[in-house]
């Protein structure tokens, strides 16, 4: 579980936190999911984003954020955070990642070690979504 602690800045002009903050919550949290090692920016970039948003989250001290991995293929890793409070759940966010090759430019597979890493976070999608 993923700590995100709320700013004032954070909050939209109705005093709920803004959507796109949300969005870049849970990268962050897929940051260490996807890293190879502490302080290590990981090799993969953020192909789609779908939220569902379903309570506004209102100003709080901090939220949760679990992440899961519930699809790891080739060169893409799909997984889904929900962000909560108090057992709340305000936002589900199902993102797809590619594996990148920083110096070729292009999309490479994911390695042996980054599928070893991520299938530790691994739940079945139909369970991510009941939970």
């Amino acid at each position: 579980m993923w700590e995100q602690q709320v700013s004032l800045s954070d909050l939209d002009w109705h005093g709920h936190v803004n959507n796109a903050r949300m969005i870049a919550w849970i990268q962050d949290s897929w940051n260490d999911l996807l890293s190879p090692g502490e302080g290590v920016a990981p090799s993969f970039a953020a192909v789609s984003h779908e939220a569902r948003y379903s309570v506004p989250l209102p100003y709080c001290a901090s939220v949760g954020i679990h992440t899961v991995v519930t699809e790891i293929r080739r060169s893409r890793v799909t997984g889904t955070a929900k962000i909560t409070d108090g057992g709340v759940v305000h936002a589900q966010i199902t993102t797809s990642w590619v594996a990148f090759d920083v110096e070729a430019r292009c999309a490479r597979a994911v390695t042996e070690a980054e599928r070893e890493n991520l299938g530790r976070h691994y739940v079945p999608a139909e369970e991510a979504e009941a939970t």
